[in-house]
């Protein structure tokens, strides 16, 4: 059942970013708000295939998947809002380069929201065990799941809506000093 809902969902990813390859095979160029929304569409892509594949990896289809189901699917009804917002706001006007940011090519890849992080989390063992153990109930493979989602979020902003919406699964207390520690761990991949 997860299986088939997860392969229905890559496939209607896949089907939605075909659109953005017949655009630029008529066009030859795409416009800078459709090159955002399919590059929207494959970190999208990239997340949920991350997680079929650690599950297809571990032969683990079963309960375990269906929290990451959930958190997927509120990821995307959120991103689905932000993308309608982001429809009603008209872009700001284009500002020229600053002779500062003409001398600083770095200058303006800071800027920019498309930076892919590379970066991934490092826990000690210790914190390891005991994330696993108090925060994910004793359960190494939604762990693991987690953690691999993590990995291919690139923004903090989406990688804390992430936490949130697994704060609420496991009903995660905000005072928790674990809690605290393994969104402090998460946050070190973006400094």
């Amino acid at each position: 059942m997860q299986k088939t809902t997860i392969k229905n969902q890559l496939k209607q990813q896949i089907t939605e970013l075909k659109k953005f390859f017949d655009l630029f095979e008529q066009q030859e160029h795409l416009t800078h708000y459709e090159c955002e929304q399919f590059l929207e569409g494959l970190n999208l892509l990239n997340r949920n295939l991350a997680v079929y594949a650690h599950f297809m990896k571990q032969n683990a289809v079963s309960s375990d998947i269906d929290v990451h189901l959930k958190i997927m699917q509120a990821v995307e009804k959120k991103e689905e809002v932000k993308q309608e917002l982001a429809l009603k706001i008209t872009p700001p006007p284009v500002a020229e380069k600053t002779a500062d940011e003409e001398k600083d090519p770095k200058a303006e890849e800071w800027k920019s929201d498309s930076i892919v992080n590379t970066k991934k989390i490092e826990i000690a063992i210790n914190d390891k065990y005991r994330i696993i153990n108090e925060l994910f109930g004793m359960n190494p493979a939604e762990f693991n799941a987690a953690i691999q989602q993590l990995n291919a979020i690139n923004t903090w902003e989406e990688t804390l809506l992430y936490l949130n919406s697994l704060k609420s699964v496991y009903n995660w207390k905000d005072n928790n000093d674990l809690v605290k520690i393994f969104y402090g761990i998460a946050q070190k991949r973006f400094a």
